[in-house]
């Protein structure tokens, strides 16, 4: 590229640093490379479905899931926890999973902070939830094994229990059975 600059005349631009410049184009397509050559798109056809099962099959006896959904790899799980505990019994929920060397990400939406947000979401009745509305995300390794997902899906019964346990609370009620998507 740089040679039919030197030779042809003119000005290089690129744009963003990170979008369309030459170095981040270059390890994209080596990216890109690497997931043919490894087999992993394959893998993660095979493993995504058996993570959605074992989490639904698992997860949705859990009295604090309201809602297993996701597709592939990707999860949130619809926690279902009083507004005035929210935020704290999910910080203790994330802490526990983590001392389990469990990564996950929480998401938090309080009517007071996001009433539009819930307000969306207490109109579509499969995901209203209690007071508040919490989701815990997974988002695995692409090449993680089923045992690994095993292991996974164990630290969160592990740790919703502890929580149940150590603050010995209980959900809010759901206007409606729990759904799955």
């Amino acid at each position: 590229m740089l040679e039919a600059l030197d030779t042809e005349g003119g000005i290089f631009t690129t744009g963003f640093t990170n979008s369309g410049h030459p170095c981040s184009c270059a390890a994209a397509l080596a990216n890109l490379a690497i997931f043919e050559e490894d087999g992993i798109l394959s893998r993660v056809r095979r493993t995504g479905p058996y993570f959605q099962r074992r989490l639904r099959e698992e997860l949705s006896p859990e009295p604090f899931v309201h809602t297993v959904r996701g597709m592939g790899l990707m999860c949130g799980l619809v926690l279902n926890f009083d507004e005035e505990h929210l935020e704290r019994q999910l910080h203790l929920l994330e802490q526990m999973c983590i001392e389990r060397g469990l990564l996950v990400r929480m998401l938090v939406r309080r009517r007071d902070i996001a009433a539009a947000w819930v307000a969306f979401f207490s109109r579509c009745q499969r995901y209203r939830c209690g007071q508040g509305i919490g989701t815990m995300v997974l988002s695995p390794s692409l090449i993680i094994t089923e045992e690994q997902i095993d292991t996974l899906v164990s630290v969160l019964q592990d740790s919703f229990r502890q929580l149940v346990a150590d603050e010995n609370i209980a959900c809010v009620p759901s206007t409606q059975s729990s759904q799955h998507s």
